[in-house]
């Protein structure tokens, strides 16, 4: 869930998805720099975990995110190009990367951590947890190895 959510891959390559609308050098190193600055995880922990369910978070969150990459595609669609001359369609993409990741850091985030831990019982929560962790990062060697392909390989017919 957490891997496959996109979440990784932005992170990993979003100096490629800037460049794509016209940002580089010096502008899209500041755009990644806040990025990575963003932390919603103090959202999450104030106003979600523990209050609501976490079935509801879940279901949430899959909707919201799914939104959001349609709406970034959509916009990627009109504006992804590099001789793009539209500065406010190139910004709109970037905010909807951004409003992406504060989502998934609301709404996934710790979840990939305790719903794995939770399902299980007591007797088998230790090897459960292990086995979730080890996919995820088994899940995200795949993910940062077919990422630069594909990215190379689409385009907008």
């Amino acid at each position: 869930m957490g891997q496959l959510s996109g979440s990784s891959v932005i992170q990993n390559f979003q100096g490629i998805f800037y460049a794509t609308v016209g940002f580089t050098g010096r502008t899209a190193l500041l755009i990644s720099g806040t990025y990575g600055m963003m932390g919603s995880q103090v959202i999450y922990l104030a106003v979600i975990a523990d209050k609501v369910l976490r079935t509801r978070t879940l279901w949430v969150g899959s909707i919201i995110l799914s939104c959001m990459v349609t709406l970034c595609m959509a916009l990627s669609t009109e504006y992804g190009t590099k001789d793009n001359q539209n500065q406010s369609g190139a910004r709109a993409v970037i905010a909807a990367i951004f409003i992406y990741s504060m989502c998934y850091a609301i709404l996934f985030n710790a979840m990939i951590w305790l719903v794995p831990s939770e399902l299980f019982p007591f007797f088998l929560r230790t090897r459960g947890l292990a086995f979730s962790v080890a996919s995820k990062f088994v899940v995200a060697v795949v993910l940062s190895q077919i990422t630069p392909l594909a990215i190379a390989s689409v385009s907008w017919r």
